[in-house]
């Protein structure tokens, strides 16, 4: 079975962090994780050490691992899934949300 990595990188609208670590924590995460396939989860915040740096374009990362044969069908069934979970909330900043998945070597 192949490994894949469903990176994740958002940011909050202004000042509203608190609301979207919330919805993150308490609804979007555990939701997704329903999903078949996605069998884990990590949430991440850029290190205070590193908040002058001018290329971090994300202050939350989060990334879901993923077991499939069929990353394809995995995808889909996500993306079938957000019907089912509760609306995104009006604190994630969408203009900057990035996703990409990785496949482990």
């Amino acid at each position: 079975m192949s490994k894949y990595i469903f990176l994740v990188m958002v940011n909050a609208t202004d000042d509203q962090d608190d609301a979207l670590n919330t919805w993150l924590d308490e609804h979007h995460i555990a939701e997704v994780l329903q999903t078949p396939g996605f069998v884990r989860a990590e949430r991440f915040e850029l290190a205070s050490e590193d908040a002058n740096n001018p290329k971090k374009p994300h202050r939350y990362m989060h990334f879901y691992e993923i077991e499939t044969d069929d990353l394809a069908s995995v995808q889909a069934a996500m993306t079938a899934g957000g019907a089912k979970r509760t609306a995104t909330s009006p604190a994630l900043d969408l203009s900057t949300v990035f996703t990409a998945y990785y496949k482990r070597r």
